[in-house]
């Protein structure tokens, strides 16, 4: 079978981990209306068990989660054997260079600001699955 054909037929699978439930269903409307698969978490239980289970080919992971916060996820993610070289897009509308700064501690290959804007979301997301 074609490259080509294999990637129409599997789609590159994201996990968008974000608690906002509006946040949420924007980025991965955004990332089907792209051709990929966006699945979503809310926790970082959740997020962290779905990543065991699929190996996405990319998570995005908002830093304010209810509970559990995002640096955390993205920590036990980075500590696991078999996850720790998933890439991940940190997302967040409480931007500072400390966390710029952290982001790229913990390997995540892109910082973005919200609120995203689809287009600009979009474009990063595929420049990071054809990166990988």
């Amino acid at each position: 079978m074609r490259q080509d054909a294999l990637d129409a037929a599997h789609p590159p699978v994201v996990l968008v981990v974000d608690d906002d439930e509006d946040s949420l269903s924007i980025m991965c409307t955004t990332l089907e209306s792209q051709g990929l698969c966006a699945l979503g978490a809310s926790t970082g239980d959740e997020a962290v068990t779905a990543t065991r289970g699929m190996l996405p080919d990319l998570v995005v992971i908002d830093l304010v989660l209810v509970g559990e916060d995002g640096w955390s996820v993205l920590q036990r993610l980075r500590s696991e054997q078999g996850l720790s070289d998933v890439p991940c897009l940190v997302v967040t509308a409480a931007s500072s260079p400390e966390n710029r700064e952290r982001a790229r501690h913990y390997q995540a290959l892109r910082y973005m600001e919200k609120p995203l804007p689809p287009r600009a979301f979009a474009a990063a997301v595929a420049e990071m699955l054809r990166d990988a």
